[in-house]
């Protein structure tokens, strides 16, 4: 997995055509989050929308499970090892 750049117009004429189908929103003060689908992605076929549901889902169970080891151990409440083996950030453009 890859932290990945919104994608540009650029990105789709290299045929990198990737786009986005949801937004995770937070709220920093209360830490509530919610999903809010792009007009795209509610428009597009069902079987896309439910294999990248599970994608996404499952994605995020494996970040939520080691943020709770994180925490478990100790570790601060800001560290960025949440991201650190999931996401390689110096891959992004």
């Amino acid at each position: 997995m890859e932290i990945l750049q919104i994608p540009s117009k650029e990105d789709k004429k290299e045929g990198n055509d990737k786009r986005i189908g949801v937004v995770l929103m937070y709220n920093p003060m209360t830490g509530e989050g919610s999903i809010k689908p792009s007009k795209e992605f509610i428009d597009n076929d069902l079987m896309l929308q439910v294999d990248c549901l599970r994608d996404w889902i499952y994605d995020l169970d494996v970040i939520h499970d080691k943020g709770v080891k994180l925490l478990a151990n100790g570790d601060s409440i800001y560290s960025k090892d949440l991201f650190k083996e999931e996401y390689d950030v110096r891959k992004t453009k």
